[in-house]
Formats: structure tokens, C-alpha cells, sequence
């Protein structure tokens, strides 16, 4: 709760008054998307040589905004009868969802894939970003620059590699993605502070091709004839 006053020893006829307010959000767990926060403004007066005393009020409600987003990782080719050796292009979807209408910050984007698969290239497309990837190829990042993640839909791809020590009829082939995000920007001067926010998806199973052989048995044997 917060008081604020403003005095004025007389208005005159005609004369009018505004009182402006900044407000900032504080980072408590009450502050959720969709809280709303009651403002009231209550004026006092008196008529003076008659000493009557009058009061007008008025009422206002904020609404908390905050970033939630929503990922997706979809494998877009090849998506059957996979070998070793093989690469498969994932795309990743980040986007906010229907409820945030304000930026995420501090965002950073970890796609993890298994034992048969190697991270080879992370393309940026339209998400302003810098990639990353561990040496092991095990997993690559994407680091959002400069730190804010305005509202919108925001696609990139990551291509890997399936490995060579993997099996025929292999199944469970898949890639992981997890962003990690704040809900509040900048509080004091350049430093980032928020609520700490997350969201994962899991790509759809792939499968490592069984090969398929054929056999034939053929007579090559010359055949003569005995007169």
C-alpha cells in the first residue's frame, strides 16, 4: 500500500489540476500475469467561509503483464528410415503465447539431443540470437541479444547428425529443448533482475531404418546337348 498527497491552497474557478504517478511493479510472487492492482484517488475541499467540507474519489485497476512463452521442436527432414551418418534438420519454434503481450529478457535457448546424435549447426533465422555449441556436440544454445525477446513467433534450426554406433530398428531418437527466461527487464541501471520462468518441449520419436536385403539362388551352370 502507498499514499501519495498533493496540496493546493486554492483552485481557482476554471482551473485544473493534474497529478501524475509512476508506479513500478515489484518483483513479489503476487505479481503474476493477470493480477490486478486497485488505485483510488480521493480529492478533499472546503468552500471556505462556511467551512464545508466535500470529497470526490475515483477508482482505476492495473493488470500485471508478463512474458510466457511457448516452444516447439519439430524434425523437418528426414523424418523416416533414418541411417547413420544421416542429418536431420529440427526447427525450433519460440514464440509468446496468446496471454503475454510484453517482452521476455535474459532469454536462452538449450537444445540437448541423445547418444546417437551430434549437434553439427544452429542457424539463427529470424531470432536474434548467438549459437553456441559444446564441443561434445551433445547440445548448443542460443543466447538472445540483446537480451529481450520482443512479442511475436520466432523460428531457427538445428541440424544434426546421427551417429555411427548406432543400431539398426534404434527407436527414441529425439532432440529436447528448454528456454529459460526472466519476466522483468532492467530494475536498476543495467542490471537484469525477474522472476525466473522456464519452458520445454520434446521433438517426436524418430526411428533408425532396419535395411532391407534380398537373396537369390540362380542355376549358372552351361547346359549341352549329346547327340
Amino acid at each position: 500500500t502507498c499514499t501519495d498527497w498533493y496540496t493546493a491552497a486554492t483552485v481557482g474557478v476554471g482551473t485544473t489540476i493534474n497529478v501524475s504517478v509512476t508506479l513500478t511493479a515489484l518483483d513479489v510472487l503476487g505479481n503474476v500475469i493477470g493480477t490486478t492492482i486497485p488505485m483510488s484517488a480521493v480529492a478533499s475541499y472546503s468552500n471556505g467561509t462556511l467551512g464545508l467540507n466535500s470529497t470526490l474519489s475515483s477508482s482505476y485497476t492495473l493488470v500485471v503483464q508478463e512474458p510466457k512463452l511457448a516452444v516447439n521442436i519439430t524434425a523437418v527432414t528426414p523424418t523416416t528410415r533414418l541411417s547413420a551418418g544421416d542429418a536431420v534438420v529440427y526447427s525450433v519454434v519460440l514464440s509468446h503465447s496468446a496471454l503475454s503481450t510484453t517482452s521476455a529478457y535474459a532469454v536462452n535457448v538449450l537444445v540437448a539431443v541423445g547418444q546417437y546424435e551430434m549437434i553439427t549447426a544452429m542457424s539463427v533465422g529470424t531470432l536474434a540470437a548467438t549459437s553456441s555449441i559444446d564441443p561434445s556436440g551433445a547440445s548448443g544454445m542460443w543466447t538472445i541479444s540483446p537480451y529481450q525477446l520482443g512479442v511475436g513467433s520466432f523460428v531457427a534450426n538445428v541440424t544434426v547428425v546421427v551417429t555411427n554406433n548406432v543400431y539398426p530398428a534404434t527407436t527414441g531418437i529425439v532432440a529436447n529443448v528448454n528456454v529459460s527466461y526472466l519476466s522483468i527487464g532492467a530494475c536498476v541501471a543495467s542490471t537484469f533482475c525477474g522472476r525466473a520462468n522456464s519452458v520445454a518441449a520434446v521433438s517426436g520419436a524418430l526411428t533408425i531404418a532396419v535395411p532391407t536385403m534380398t537373396f537369390s539362388v540362380a542355376n549358372t551352370t552351361l547346359s549341352s546337348t549329346v547327340s
